[in-house]
């Protein structure tokens, strides 16, 4: 077992920024751990000189590693990357999100000390997500204050590698726990089934995540591609449907919204500058605003529609009782008071929402309407036409 029977480093650090290509790496803190037990002696912690300006703020919190960088003694780029890499030797390290400190320790030392490292990662992050796989958040503060457990995430390198080590011995306890009943739904059947469709998966996510800090430059796998080879194994597993057209659409709108040619940004850039736009819904007009889509109808209700333009529209049912509201003429023609006035109140609103569906057109705007409901009963224009009705043709009449 790696966390009780090897020597592992625990290791975390402060940065520039999140690019892991450009920013430089201004703190390391670590030690070394054996048998879940911290290594007395072990204690690193050095701060790097960078000429990159520190952010004072952090989201809405003061950056702390404003003030502890300039307190402490700073360390030759060089030199303190070198004295890293001879403390950790062939130790596996280990993390919070481990990747990105990993990743961007790889860019620093490939700068500087033209290296190109190859080491053993274990990151909490992936741990914590199996054995608590409900948790509303992941990050090490949410973790340590929901959990119980000691210390605190300070936003500095060696105060929070110490809560790391807490909560990877939290982590350890819970995978012990779950062991046994873990290996008893492994081995039924209908699990293995699972298992191998997943080990099918496997090849294709890991290669994206192995290149997912590598330059789109270099590699040529952009958000795009990920996305296409995810979709084309899944639905040849079966695990989706064909999504026709619909996917293509898709990938035309990331590759002409979402990518940057001139950026020099990695896979990991381009997912997370856009992660809230993957968990949002793309609509009609998403793809209208980016020219991407030719001579289609788009069929949208006028608040969606809002704020978007279109050569050629068309507002149907343009009809008194839909523009105003049928409950709204009822609301005017009433003798309480209260209710004529909250009548005025809809109309207006009811002709703003007119006005809205109108306006959205820019070189032909069509208004169509029945004088015979769906129910058999006569109807008439909107009174929301009248002040305009002389500017427009009447094209088209059926009985």
């Amino acid at each position: 077992d790696l966390y009780q029977n090897h020597e592992i480093v625990m290791f975390d650090t402060e940065t520039t920024g999140l690019n892991v290509l450009h920013d430089d790496i201004v703190q390391i803190a670590a030690f070394k751990v054996k048998g879940g037990k911290k290594v007395d002696g072990s204690d690193f912690n050095i701060f790097l000189h960078t000429d990159i300006e520190i952010p004072p703020m952090l989201g809405d919190l003061t950056n702390p590693l404003v003030e502890e960088f300039a307190r402490n003694p700073h360390v030759d780029r060089k030199e303190g990357l070198r004295q890293f890499l001879d403390y950790v030797g062939d130790c596996p390290v280990l993390g919070h999100n481990v990747t990105y400190d990993y990743q961007i320790l790889r860019n620093n030392v490939a700068r500087e000390l033209h290296e190109d490292i190859q080491l053993t990662t274990i990151d909490t992050l992936a741990v914590i997500k199996r054995v608590r796989p409900s948790m509303r958040r992941y990050k090490l503060e949410f973790l340590i204050s929901t959990l119980g457990l000691a210390g605190k995430n300070s936003h500095l390198a060696n105060e929070d590698v110490e809560a790391t080590l807490h909560l990877a011995d939290f982590c350890y306890r819970e995978a012990q726990a779950h062991l046994a009943d873990q290996e008893r739904i492994l081995a039924m059947p209908r699990t293995q089934g699972v298992v191998n469709h997943l080990k099918e998966v496997e090849p294709i996510i890991t290669g994206i995540l192995d290149g997912i800090y590598l330059p789109v430059a270099d590699t040529g796998h952009t958000v795009v591609d990920a996305f296409k080879d995810i979709y084309q194994t899944m639905r040849d597993l079966k695990f989706c449907r064909d999504l026709g057209n619909k996917f293509n659409y898709f990938l035309a709108y990331i590759h002409s919204e979402w990518l940057n040619a001139d950026a020099g940004e990695t896979l990991f850039d381009q997912i997370n500058n856009h992660i809230n736009d993957m968990t949002s819904t793309i609509n009609e007009g998403d793809l209208i605003s980016n020219d991407m889509v030719v001579d289609r109808v788009f069929v949208m209700t006028v608040h969606k529609a809002k704020g978007l333009e279109f050569d050629n529209v068309v507002v149907l049912d343009a009809v008194n009782g839909r523009y105003p509201f049928f409950r709204t003429n009822i609301n005017l023609q009433s003798t309480n008071p209260y209710q004529r006035k909250q009548g005025l109140i809809e109309r207006m609103e009811d002709a703003r929402k007119f006005y809205v569906a109108i306006s959205r057109a820019k070189k032909r705007l069509c208004v169509s309407y029945s004088t015979i409901n769906a129910k058999g009963f006569t109807t008439s224009l909107t009174p929301f036409m009248n002040s305009i009705l002389p500017y427009f043709t009447l094209i088209g009449q059926r009985s």
